[in-house]
């Protein structure tokens, strides 16, 4: 009789610890499938950046601080389109990749927008532009490494267009995208050109340059306001 009682016990301990544990489970569900679907920035979403946030990933967390407290994005040009290509900084410099950009993201953003997304614009978020757009192989940098191209003039130049004379040359031994040897975007076009793949600098690696071809492709630089958010504003991350 008491090993009756006792399992009768046991049982109603395990029916009442699942009846208190089923809607903390179901929260933490509901809270997980909300950072997942809002965990990505895009251009002009209006939302505002608290002062503290965490995103969950496969290591732990990523926690953001920022000194300056919550900031309002809508209107912020940090935030907002402010090109013709759909982007803002933000697009590349995603706070829950430590305002940078991740071959996971990438991926993740491919899949919900059917690459779609202004990140995978042509100029720079493809291999080179001249391979298809809706193609993700043409991406493949991007999505699975998490590199963006960049395209510089060879031989190269000054702030001011001027040329400068190098002491060395280069030669292109393998070129697996095609970019640098194709007649329009290589370095025997008209206009020669040397593409690298490197991943979205953090903070404030940028030159003005770079950001207007990527961000603002299209624009005048009068465009572009005020430098990016990291420039203008103290960020602290922890994992």
């Amino acid at each position: 009789m008491s090993r009756y009682r006792s399992t009768v016990f046991v049982m109603a301990v395990l029916v009442w610890t699942g009846l208190l544990l089923t809607p903390l489970m179901r929260s933490s569900r509901v809270a997980a499938q909300s950072q997942a679907s809002s965990r990505w920035w895009s251009a002009g979403d209006g939302r505002t950046l608290p002062a503290t946030l965490d995103y969950i990933n496969p290591d732990g967390a990523l926690g953001i601080l920022n000194t300056a407290g919550p900031i309002e994005t809508k209107g912020h040009p940090f935030f907002e389109p402010i090109g013709t290509n759909g982007r803002a900084c933000v697009t590349c410099h995603q706070p829950s990749d430590a305002m940078t950009v991740s071959a996971a993201s990438a991926r993740e953003r491919w899949r919900e927008t059917a690459g779609k997304d202004p990140l995978f614009a042509a100029i720079d978020g493809k291999n080179c532009p001249n391979l298809p757009q809706d193609d993700p192989a043409s991406h493949s940098l991007l999505i699975e490494r998490g590199l963006i191209r960049v395209f510089l003039p060879w031989p190269p130049q000054k702030a001011d267009g001027t040329r400068i004379d190098p002491e060395f040359t280069i030669e292109v031994v393998r070129d697996p995208t095609h970019c640098n040897t194709d007649p329009q975007y290589g370095l025997t076009s008209s206009t020669p050109t040397i593409s690298v793949y490197r991943r979205r600098p953090s903070r404030d690696r940028w030159s003005p340059s770079s950001y207007m071809s990527s961000v603002c492709a299209g624009s005048p630089v009068s465009s572009m306001k005020t430098p990016p958010l990291a420039s203008t504003y103290d960020f602290s991350f922890a994992v």
